[in-house]
Formats: C-alpha cells, sequence, structure tokens
C-alpha cells in the first residue's frame, strides 16, 4: 500500500504491518523459485548421469560379448543389452514428462 501519509495513524499503522507482509511473502517466493530452478538443474544433471552410466554399462556389455563363444553366451550379452536399453528408456521417458510419477506410454513407444 503506497501513499499512506495522509491516512490515520491506526490505516498507516495496518497498511505498513500489510506492507512488510506482503515483503516478506515475496521474498520468500523469491527463495522458493530460485530452489525450485535449483533443484530442476540438480535433476537435469542427475538423469544426465544416469544415461551416461547405462550407455557405459551398455558398451561394456558389447565389449565383452565379443567374447562370447556360444550362441548362448551372445545371446545372454543381447538380452541383458536389450534390458540396459530398456531402463535406458524408460529412465528418459519419466523425465521427459511434466509428471515424474508417471511415464507417457506414448512417449516410450515411440523410442522403443
Amino acid at each position: 500500500i503506497r501513499h499512506i501519509s495522509e491516512f490515520p495513524e491506526e490505516i498507516r499503522s495496518l497498511a505498513e504491518s500489510f506492507n512488510r507482509m506482503a515483503d516478506a511473502i515475496a521474498a520468500r517466493d523469491a527463495a522458493l523459485m530460485k530452489a525450485v530452478a535449483r533443484q530442476k538443474a540438480l535433476t537435469r544433471e542427475v538423469h544426465h548421469r544416469v544415461c551416461n552410466n547405462l550407455q557405459i554399462v551398455n558398451s561394456l556389455m558389447s565389449l565383452q560379448s565379443r567374447r562370447a563363444r556360444t550362441a548362448a553366451e551372445t545371446a545372454i550379452f543381447a538380452e541383458v543389452q536389450r534390458r540396459v536399453t530398456a531402463l535406458g528408456l524408460v529412465h528418459s521417458a519419466i523425465y521427459q514428462g511434466d509428471d515424474l510419477s508417471s511415464i507417457k506410454l506414448d512417449l516410450l513407444l515411440k523410442e522403443a
């Protein structure tokens, strides 16, 4: 509330209290917005690291599969790679959506 000098003392006092509360709320909102932005940045970083780690696991499985001696061993490595790839797709689908508690199946199926 601005231009309160012409108001009676009680109203000025009430306006000053209101202004202090409004300033406190604005400061708290700014702090919360900053915290949310930091949390989003940290979440993106974790997502990036998880994706990188899954790619490394997949690469290691690929390298190891070259040492397979039988078709059964090759099939086992291929199955592990498919599962790791599936984990990566699910992880990406979770973080592409707006709601982290559910997965949009259309996004997951497009990638599969």
